[in-house]
């Protein structure tokens, strides 16, 4: 199956390029984004995907004018003939917010998957009507996609990325032809693309394995599906400290976790001198910008953070975060 990209140039007149395993896309201006609307097409089924129509785009929401995914790539978008929407799924508390900590994830989940469905099977069979042998092949799919295609993707779209700038920008009288890249993904998976909506069948077989009465706390950890990765209401804010260079001396910056928003009172001593208000913050970051007190010395500088409500301490207040701060 081939592949064409259209890129327009400030004059109209298309370059065209072919690969191959990939369905059609638009780029127009910002097609330093192309990676994420080629990984879309992905998921969505431009990969001979049956119901997909190749080379009639649909417009991203968002997106720049004239840059369109086919196949109805955006969540939202009915792909034609597709018959249906995206849907919005059930929020699941074990699966991580983070994309590369979703993919370490599901190739977690992948390999303890069949240990676990023998005990279960062992215990008590349970008819689970093809829905196993789909998971599976919907594994390997999200793990290939979110993995080595896309770290493939966003290598080339640096490519595509100079292409473009080489394209408006470069100086003519080097006298050499523009060359596009070669987009060619990596291998897939052995077999037929699986139907959209993969992981929401992997969520729905959790919910299975779940009611099985062979279930328990041990299996559940084994498949990582019992923890909480979005953990709401902490008694204490966590912070991040980093140092770098300002004009005359270093600056402390801040970068606090678990806060949501809510509001963080920041203290802080130096040279374990008295504790004195940095300020109030509800950034998530703070900035400490103050001068050294021995001009030309190095100081420790230390740090301890609580929530605020009404103008009150609110919670507990944190461990001391410390670092050294040099002129």
């Amino acid at each position: 199956m081939n592949f064409e990209i259209d890129i327009p140039n400030p004059k109209g007149l298309p370059l065209g390029a072919s690969c191959t395993g990939l369905d059609r896309l638009w780029l127009g201006q910002g097609a330093g984004a192309w990676a994420f609307r080629l990984a879309a097409a992905f998921a969505r089924g431009g990969l001979g995907c049956p119901g997909v129509e190749s080379g009639l785009g649909r417009a991203l929401p968002g997106a720049s004018q004239g840059s369109t995914v086919s196949g109805g790539a955006a969540a939202g978008v009915r792909g034609r003939g597709a018959g249906h929407f995206f849907q919005t799924m059930k929020h699941q508390l074990y699966f991580p917010p983070r994309q590369a900590e979703q993919l370490q994830w599901l190739r977690h989940f992948q390999s303890e998957l069949p240990g676990c469905l023998a005990g279960l099977e062992a215990v008590q069979p349970v008819s689970f009507h093809g829905l196993v042998e789909e998971v599976l092949r919907d594994l390997d799919w999200l793990i290939y996609v979110m993995g080595p295609a896309m770290t493939k993707l966003r290598v080339q779209s640096k490519a595509m990325t100079a292409v473009q700038r080489a394209l408006l920008l470069g100086d003519a009288r080097a006298g050499r032809p523009l060359t596009l890249p070669v987009l060619t993904p990596p291998p897939p998976p052995a077999g037929p693309p699986p139907r959209a909506g993969a992981l929401r069948r992997v969520f729905n077989l959790v919910q299975i394995l779940k009611r099985h009465p062979a279930f328990n706390e041990v299996m559940g950890a084994r498949l990582g599906v019992l923890g909480n990765h979005y953990k709401t209401g902490a008694l204490a804010p966590e912070c991040q400290l980093r140092v770098e260079r300002g004009p005359l001396f270093e600056v402390v910056r801040g970068r606090m976790r678990g806060t949501s928003g809510r509001m963080v009172r920041v203290m802080s001593r130096r040279g374990g001198g008295g504790w004195e208000k940095l300020g109030l913050f509800t950034s998530g970051r703070f900035t400490d910008k103050r001068p050294l007190l021995a001009p030309g010395a190095p100081e420790v500088r230390e740090y301890q953070l609580c929530f605020v409500e009404d103008d009150k301490p609110a919670g507990q207040i944190s461990p001391v975060y410390s670092t050294t701060v040099s002129p």
